[in-house]
C-alpha cells in the first residue's frame, strides 16, 4: 500500500467488495483455462475440454430432438420422446398438488407429495448413466420449467437401491462439477443469455 500506511479491516473489506463488483460486471464470460508450461500436456488438456465440449452437445442435441438426430422410426429416438413425455407428465402432476395445495389448502390441511412415480427412475441411463442432467436441462430450457428442478434420489432399502424422482426449488440443487460445467456448455451453445 502507497505511503505505508496500514487499512483498517473495514475499509480493506471495502476495497476487496468495489473490487469484486468490477469483476463480476465484466463482459469476458470466457472459462478459466488450465494451462500447462508443457506443451504435449497443455495439447491434451485442450483435447480433453474439446471432446467434454462436443459430448456435451451431442448428447443434449439428441434431446432437443431425438427425431431428427436418430430418425423418425428409430427406438432410440420413440424412448427419449417417451422419456421427455414422463418428466413432463410427472411435472405437471407435482405442479397441479403443488398449486392445489398452494389455492385450496392451508398450514394444517395439505397433501404432501415427497416424489413422483415415473418410469424414469427404472432407466439406467438415468439413474447410474449420467444422461439425467441433459433431461434436466431440456426441461428447463425447451419447456421452459424454470419454478422446479426435477432430480433422482437413491435409498437403499434391503441392500437394493430405490430410485425416486422429486421436484425441488432451483435454490436447493446442488449440481456437480461436472453438471455445472455441462450446464455451462449448453448455456454458451444453445442458450446464451
Amino acid at each position: 500500500m502507497a505511503n505505508g500506511e496500514k487499512m483498517t479491516a473495514q475499509k480493506a473489506f471495502s476495497e476487496f467488495a468495489k473490487r469484486f463488483a468490477r469483476s463480476s460486471q465484466s463482459t469476458d464470460d470466457s472459462k478459466v483455462r488450465i494451462v500447462h508450461e508443457n506443451t504435449l500436456i497443455q495439447q491434451k488438456i485442450n483435447a480433453l475440454e474439446e471432446d467434454f465440449v462436443a459430448e456435451a452437445i451431442s448428447s443434449y442435441n439428441k434431446y432437443v430432438n431425438p427425431f431428427r438426430t436418430f430418425g423418425k422410426t428409430s427406438r432410440t429416438a420413440e424412448a427419449i420422446d417417451n422419456d421427455e413425455k414422463d418428466l413432463l407428465c410427472a411435472y405437471n402432476l407435482f405442479k397441479a398438488v403443488n398449486d392445489a395445495n398452494n389455492s385450496i389448502g392451508n398450514n394444517q390441511t395439505f397433501i404432501k407429495i415427497d416424489s413422483v412415480h415415473s418410469p424414469l427412475v427404472n432407466r439406467e441411463i438415468y439413474t447410474l448413466g449420467g444422461e439425467f442432467i441433459y433431461l434436466q436441462c431440456w426441461l428447463r430450457y425447451c419447456k421452459q420449467i424454470t419454478d422446479f428442478v426435477p432430480i433422482l434420489k437413491s435409498t437403499e432399502k434391503n441392500l437394493e437401491t430405490i430410485w425416486t424422482l422429486h421436484f425441488v426449488s432451483p435454490k436447493k440443487v446442488s449440481w456437480s462439477f461436472q453438471e455445472q460445467e455441462i450446464i455451462a456448455v449448453l448455456e454458451s451453445n444453445f442458450h446464451p443469455q
